[in-house]
């Protein structure tokens, strides 16, 4: 609330700044005026002869758009302080009377008029304004006040957020009280506006937004304005749809408010949930600010979402917060000497705040001014955290006690006590000690992108001491700490028992820990000197603390590969990365930074030597690598890879080089040889062997810093890759990774032999570390290929012929994370391509004729298609011999290669013509749309026999079903004539 309150514009302050504006005025218009404030001092009543006739000079004054600003500054020339920043243009239609024979008499002067702003500015709210103003006797007096609130800095046509009306009045010269009075009503006023304008000079903001409409009628000495010992208010506010950071919102209705006599009375306050009639809050204050100030506190809710109350206390979101909350509760007090009591009880069936679960809460809390007590409410019904917490304590002029710390909460204890003195010459102190706290944090409901729960159980002691005049001096601190840790675990995934000792004495910080982690053991020492003499804020300050010296050493040993990979598994969210893990590792290092070794960003100071050893490195039983060393040095700002060998899927991985912590002339140079790449993938793909096989070797230099190049070539001999074989793979390799995580791999020239022909071709690939898909684009042209080999036909167990292809094919894809992203296009030619080769054909070499098919060969052919989500749909494909024609259309799934396809055969001698056939292919080149008829009769005279597939299945082991010819449509028969009578229009199949 102290916060909502740093910059206010508030309903009394909107009027204020109405009310000193036609003084501006006055000074603006009247030079005689604008003299020093002492000039302008009333004079004494008896100053002024009885009886005088004050002779007036009256004259109109119309201006429009005068700069608010000149006015502040001709304020102050007249003693009046504007009580806000102020801005933007007002106009005015005044009749000034000024006193000629009284020109120092401030309450002589006359003014009266309109005032009208259609930008005002006050702090950040921008409004407009119109109001009729009358000043006489030293008052002024504002009637018909009315204007609007806008969103944004007002243009036309700006949309308004609130409106508001009143009338307000103040004496600024003359005999009589000095009082202001308002009466202000504001209407619909867009709630986003007002908390903008509240916290304009604060570093946070608060996403707040909803509806309010308010009353108040307010008066005030105006030299004690800001005293609301001496205010005399009544009020009312309501905020429909009221929501922090796009919470539930809630309904508030602060009731009838009422400031007298010192007093701030709030009887009845309410805090629905919108919507709903049963689940809110409701209450009443009260606080006299007279004499020991007494106040008294009355809460009742039910239900009420205490994800939406924590996004307003904070001012802003809680993650990890939710639940319902019922209260009953009620507070009394005073403020001098500062004394309180309060009972209430406190429920919820499910609470969890910022991530850690407390369970079922249903307590009673009773505190007064010496103790603090929180106990559950008969036996346990539910699963709660909190059974019991306890604690006395003493206010007094020396010290804060807080003793008897007594608390049974999360399966264990806490007990302990502390002092924090109030007298330079006392001394701080704390001693805690806790056993068997079972602690969980949902990370994941926190923490966006990390999901998982943490949880542990620890038990320690801590004892801490500082004189209460050295309390800025990190040396003199004494710290002695013990803690236990045992069954961390992350997303259920065994981690670490261990324990740790941090010691802060004489000037020196140090941390020592020894345990289990991963299946293995890990011991750490470490030690830095704290410089005497220099404050907290000095030594975090980078030069200081960096430069103070630091050294220790580390050590995991034998720890478990399952349990990396358990890691890798739950941090990257991938079932396979990580998945069946074998294997032991050895992780050592040492450093040491002398003083000033460290500055900001310069590591040249820091001295570190470290290996790290992997043996029987396995995945799912398949041996990975049997052994893989490392020696590294940190050295004059360099790391420094001494050696990195790795026997690794049955080849070899060697390393080495020098990388800048800081700077951009690093350089590795990696060379793998005969490296079986299905099982180097192991480790993250653990299905890799099933779809990509066989070696590959290459040279790679990794240089720059933040921003890593790749330069180097590749060599793979017989590779598999989806089950089509790639031999003799060679081409170069160019890349980059940014500092963001976005790679880029390029490969310019690629060059491989595929089933007995050649494929050549570019690709550039490229994404984020942090997704596993990626974005393709590939040129290819292959040449000679036999796709019978690709089509699995080798698998089938019969006698396969050769088929020739030669084709170009362009694969592209966004956010690829399978086969059914690629897009693309091909478009080929068959060469000498033997029947058999042909899915299906042979298989209906039954219905076809004694032909001799398995001996047949086709001379040419043509296919040419596109590859849309993961098909291959062939839209038109046509194979030749002077025995036998093929026209089909279909498609093949690239996933599993299942193919479906409707095919047109037909037998003949095709390589005969006659003067009948001529005469009926001229007719079939004419006809727009040819009835079946005549394409029944045009296919009688050019072949013997002909039959209409339907071919299904996979490509090794197809299914054909014959169908009537009628059946396959005039596409298919107009494209198998053209085919057989040469035509030279061979128009794409619709298919």
């Amino acid at each position: 609330m102290k916060r909502l309150l740093a910059r206010p514009i508030g309903l009394s302050r909107l009027a204020t700044v109405s009310l000193v504006m036609p003084l501006a005025l006055l000074s603006f218009l009247t030079p005689a005026a604008a003299q020093p404030p002492a000039a302008l001092e009333q004079p004494a009543a008896n100053e002024r002869p009885a009886g005088r006739q004050i002779r007036y000079w009256t004259t109109n004054w119309s201006f429009r758009d005068i700069d608010v600003g000149t006015l502040t500054r001709r304020l102050g020339l007249i003693g009046i302080a504007a009580p806000a920043e102020l801005g933007g243009t007002v106009s005015v239609n005044f009749s000034v009377s000024v006193p000629i024979n009284a020109l120092r008499d401030a309450a002589a002067y006359r003014i009266n008029g309109t005032l009208s702003s259609s930008r005002l500015r006050i702090e950040s709210t921008e409004l407009s304004l119109e109001a009729v103003i009358d000043y006489a006797d030293g008052v002024v007096a504002f009637t018909k006040l009315a204007g609007n609130f806008f969103e944004s800095p007002q243009s036309t046509g700006a949309p308004t957020a609130g409106s508001f009306s009143g009338q307000a009045t103040m004496r600024l010269a003359g005999a009589g009280d000095r009082n202001a009075s308002v009466e202000l009503d504001v209407r619909d006023m867009r709630l986003g506006l007002l908390t903008a304008a509240m916290a304009a000079d604060s570093p946070y903001r608060m996403d707040a937004s909803g509806i309010a409409t308010g009353s108040v009628k307010w008066a005030a000495p105006v030299d004690q304005m800001t005293n609301l010992a001496v205010w005399d208010a009544e009020g009312r506010l309501t905020v429909k749809n009221l929501s922090v950071d796009r919470h539930p919102s809630l309904d508030f209705d602060s009731g009838p408010l009422r400031i007298v006599d010192g007093a701030i009375d709030l009887p009845d306050f309410r805090a629905d949930v919108s919507g709903t009639t049963d689940e809110g809050l409701a209450g009443s204050f009260r606080v006299d600010l007279k004499a020991a100030r007494p106040w008294s506190i009355r809460i009742r809710s039910d239900r009420l979402p205490i994800d939406s109350i924590a996004a307003l206390l904070a001012l802003g979101d809680v993650p990890g917060t939710s639940g319902e909350l019922t209260i009953d509760g009620a507070a009394r007090g005073t403020l001098t000497p500062l004394d309180w009591e309060a009972d209430a009880e406190v429920q919820s069936p499910d609470l969890t705040i910022y991530g850690v679960p407390l369970g079922l809460v249903r307590h009673r809390l009773t505190t007064d001014s010496s103790s603090f007590r929180l106990t559950a409410l008969g036996a346990p019904t539910g699963v709660s955290s909190i059974r019991s917490i306890r604690a006395d304590y003493e206010i007094t002029e020396a010290a804060f006690d807080l003793a008897e710390i007594d608390a049974s909460l999360f399966g264990g204890t806490v007990r302990g006590d502390a002092r924090w003195a109030r007298d330079a010459q006392g001394q701080h102190e704390a001693n805690l000690q806790w056993a068997g706290l079972d602690l969980r944090w949902d990370m994941g409901s926190v923490m966006s992108g990390t999901p998982g729960v943490v949880s542990l159980r620890t038990e320690g002691r801590t004892a801490w001491q500082v004189a209460a005049d050295r309390s800025n001096i990190p040396a003199d601190h004494s710290l002695r700490a013990l803690v236990q840790i045992d069954e961390l675990a992350i997303a259920g995934l065994p981690i670490s028992n261990g324990s740790l000792m941090v010691r802060a004495v004489d000037g020196e910080l140090s941390l020592r820990g020894e345990g289990t982690l991963l299946g293995g053991t890990f011991r750490v020492d470490t030690a830095t000197e704290i410089p005497a003499g220099i404050d907290f804020t000095t030594w975090w300050n980078d030069a200081e603390f960096q430069s103070t010296p630091l050294s220790g050493t580390a050590r995991l040993q034998a720890f478990s590969l399952a349990g990396v990979g358990d890691l890798l598994r739950w941090q990257t969210a991938s079932p396979t990365a990580g998945r069946g893990w074998q294997g032991r590792g050895d992780a050592s290092f040492n450093f040491s930074v002398p003083p000033g070794g460290v500055a900001t960003g310069n590591f040249a100071g820091l001295t570190t030597r470290g290996s790290f050893r992997v043996t029987d490195f396995a995945v799912l039983g398949q041996p990975v690598s049997p052994s893989l060393e490392a020696d590294f040095r940190v050295a004059e700002n360099l790391l420094l890879i001494d050696r990195f060998r790795a026997n690794f899927a049955s080849g070899t991985v060697e390393a080495s080089g020098r990388w800048p912590l800081t700077g951009s002339d690093g350089r590795i140079d990696v060379a793998l040889n005969r490296v079986d790449l299905g099982r180097a993938l192991l480790p993250l793909y653990s299905d890799a062997e099933r779809w990509l096989g066989g070696e590959m070797s290459g040279r790679v230099r990794l240089s720059g810093g933040t921003n890593v190049r790749m330069h180097g070539s590749i060599e793979g001999r017989s590779i598999v890759a989806q089950g089509f074989p790639v031999s003799n793979l060679r081409g170069e390799l160019s890349g980059n990774l940014t500092s963001r995580g976005v790679w880029e791999v390029r490969m310019p020239n690629v060059r491989a032999t595929v089933s007995g022909g050649r494929i050549s071709g570019q690709a550039r690939l490229s994404g984020n570390v942090t997704r596993r898909a990626f974005d393709l684009q590939s040129r290819w042209s292959a040449r000679h290929v036999n796709f019978a080999d690709l089509l699995g036909g080798r698998g089938s167990g019969r006698p396969v012929g050769r088929g020739d292809l030669s084709a170009t094919v362009t694969l592209d894809g966004r956010s690829i994370r399978s086969v059914n992203e690629l897009t693309g296009r091909f478009d080929g030619r068959f060469g000498g391509t033997a029947v058999s080769a042909v899915p299906g054909l042979v298989q209906a070499r039954s219905y076809l004729g004694p032909i001799g098919v398995d001996s047949l060969t086709f001379t040419d052919g043509r296919i040419r298609g596109q590859v849309r989500r993961g098909v291959a749909q062939v839209e038109e494909l046509a194979l030749r011999s002077d025995r036998l024609r093929v026209v089909a259309n279909g498609s093949v799934r690239l996933e599993n290669q299942r193919i479906g396809f409707d095919a047109v055969v037909a037998t003949g001698d095709f390589s005969a013509t006659n003067l009948l056939l001529d005469a009926a292919a001229q007719r079939l080149a004419f006809a727009v749309a040819p009835p079946i008829a005549l394409l029944m009769s045009l296919n009688r005279l050019i072949s013997d026999r002909t039959l209409f597939l339907r071919i299904e299945g996979t490509a090794a082991s197809p299914t054909v079903r014959v169908l009537p010819l009628q059946s396959a449509g005039e596409n298919l028969l107009r494209y198998l004539l053209r085919e057989a009578t040469g035509m030279p229009d061979t128009r794409a199949i619709q298919a």
